[in-house]
């Protein structure tokens, strides 16, 4: 356990400051940046919007960014962006001046989401690949649950300290995510050869990209105005969607040891169908809860078996290039996903109708993975 966690270390904090704060952080912000008159409820959509936006453009560009100035000086170049940018969050300038730092937050996420994986996994034994990718992706969910205990407590104070206790734990977080990251230049990756199977993974991780977008974005502001339950009941769902993801990525390592990672991928997708299609059926705050949690869980958990997944049919030597392209997918259907879901909520205001379009993207990508285990090698390549 102690090789596992070593190994692990620097990416589980790498990910915490891109994903757990760059990211998600700013969903359980959105009612208070609101309720304090810094934007409106549709600015506010469309910041977290920006997010998604800039994670694309990070996909489409980490590549060549780390083989132009090696993948530690972009790992590090994204974790400090994310401490300035978080800081700048606390200046009330108005969306025109905080939309570039969500952008770059995207991007951050990004940058370490592929490079942190891809060289962890690259100096991890093939045997525990999957508990090294658990751990490693357990940062996205203790960032998430962190975030979203603290802003709550500290929203009476106003979106300033907000902002500020937030670039706290991104500070507090840095060094240990600085990491022993390689720092030669990445070779360019082998041309993909795109199989039938790889377009099928490549379409279910695309459906998640667009079936999560509700509940990482409006959720807590769902449960806060939606449903009139209030900024504390709302910061405790996404304190339970933080804990679901803390724990999701260790258990989905540990079920793609057991099955494999395709029927992995397949299985998170219909249970992340079914859990988010749960909020549809009650407002009681058991539901939310079990909702937010499993939600939270297989968010980060299908990160850890879509790579695992593109491993498997790439191999080792195309992994990078096939999970990057992987990312790519999963992060244009994501931003497309974001500014729709944003724009039918900023004309209509309806909550349910996101996450009703949710569920039926989510069944077909599901439907896509479970035909693309039928393709996968009898015995898997770790």
């Amino acid at each position: 356990m102690r090789q596992i966690f070593s190994l692990a270390l620097p990416g589980l904090l790498a990910l915490l400051i891109g994903h757990g704060v760059g990211r998600f952080a700013f969903t359980p912000l959105i009612p208070t940046l609101v309720q304090a008159g810094w934007a409106s409820p549709g600015e506010a959509a469309f910041l977290g919007a920006a997010g998604l936006a800039g994670y694309f453009i990070g996909a489409i560009s980490v590549l060549w960014a780390a083989r132009r100035f090696g993948p530690a000086p972009v790992i590090r170049f994204a974790l400090l962006l994310v401490l300035v940018g978080t800081a700048a969050g606390a200046l009330p300038l108005g969306f025109w001046f905080w939309l570039p730092w969500r952008i770059g937050a995207g991007i951050s996420g990004a940058f370490i989401i592929i490079l942190a994986a891809s060289a962890t996994l690259a100096r991890s034994p093939p045997a525990i690949r999957g508990k090294v990718a658990g751990v490693m992706f357990a940062g996205i969910g203790t960032g998430t649950m962190l975030s979203g205990t603290l802003v709550p407590l500290v929203a009476s104070y106003g979106p300033v300290t907000a902002w500020l206790s937030l670039a706290a734990l991104v500070a507090v977080a840095l060094p240990l995510a600085w990491g022993n990251w390689p720092d030669r230049a990445t070779a360019a990756p082998p041309k993909i050869r795109w199989s039938l199977a790889l377009l099928l993974v490549a379409f279910g991780y695309a459906a998640d990209a667009i079936g999560f977008v509700p509940h990482t974005v409006f959720l807590v502001d769902y449960v806060a105005r939606g449903l009139g339950l209030g900024l504390g009941q709302g910061g405790t769902v996404w304190v339970a969607f933080g804990i679901g993801a803390m724990m999701g990525p260790l258990l989905a390592g540990l079920m793609a040891d057991r099955f494999g990672f395709p029927a992995s991928f397949a299985a998170v997708l219909v249970l992340k169908g079914i859990s988010v299609g749960m909020i549809l059926t009650s407002n009681s705050m058991p539901v939310l809860l079990i909702s937010a949690l499993v939600t939270g869980a297989l968010t980060p958990g299908i990160a850890v078996v879509a790579s695992g997944t593109a491993l498997v049919f790439a191999g080792v030597e195309g992994h990078m290039g096939a999970w990057r392209t992987l990312t790519v997918v999963f992060a244009a259907a994501q931003g497309l996903g974001g500014w729709a879901f944003s724009t039918w909520f900023a004309t209509t205001g309806d909550y349910r109708g996101l996450f009703w379009s949710a569920m039926i993207v989510f069944a077909a990508g599901a439907a896509a993975a479970l035909f693309a285990v039928r393709l996968a090698p009898k015995r898997e390549i770790v």
